[in-house]
């Protein structure tokens, strides 16, 4: 409640899991996107395949091409990687470039708790793979809130307790 991101309904923007006796959270790559709107930035996830040609361009025209080759962009085999390019908003300045390999990928996929939704939406599993990687990586820029929700360790404000009806 404290970010007004929420879980629940078609689009979470967060997950509630029970660890070590605790209900948490979890955030989702559609509230890292929303934290990232709020701190004036988009998030575009861009798939490369077989056969792309892909060039990161890090001097003053920081950006990046891709020429798309011949393979299927709807084939999780034919993927290479993805990249996570977050733009100013106002500006339209390129920020944040991250390259996040088919290996990076498949990691962190061997670790799902569930193949299921990997088998049925590969290439958008990993673009949310993608830029939750870029994120923990810091390339993706939050306003105090959203540093606070990406901590591990941050306090959540408690509501003091409601005065006893027998006080």
């Amino acid at each position: 409640a404290f970010t007004q991101i929420m879980p629940g309904g078609p689009y979470p923007g967060c997950f509630l899991v029970p660890k070590g006796g605790v209900l948490g959270w979890w955030i989702t790559h559609r509230g890292i996107k929303t934290l990232a709107r709020r701190a004036g930035q988009s998030v575009e996830t861009i798939p490369y395949f077989d056969g792309d040609t892909l060039t990161i361009n890090r001097g003053r025209d920081y950006g990046f091409d891709l020429i798309e080759g011949d393979a299927d962009r709807d084939s999780y085999e034919a993927l290479h990687g993805v990249v996570v390019m977050v733009r100013d908003i106002a500006t339209g300045n390129v920020l944040s470039i991250r390259k996040v390999t088919g290996q990076a990928i498949d990691k962190r996929r061997a670790k799902a708790m569930s193949q299921d939704i990997w088998n049925a939406w590969p290439i958008e599993m990993a673009e949310k793979t993608a830029i939750k990687f870029a994120a923990a990586r810091g390339d993706v820029f939050f306003d105090e809130v959203g540093n606070m929700a990406l901590s591990r360790e941050a306090e959540i404000p408690r509501a003091p307790p409601a005065p006893s009806p027998l006080a």
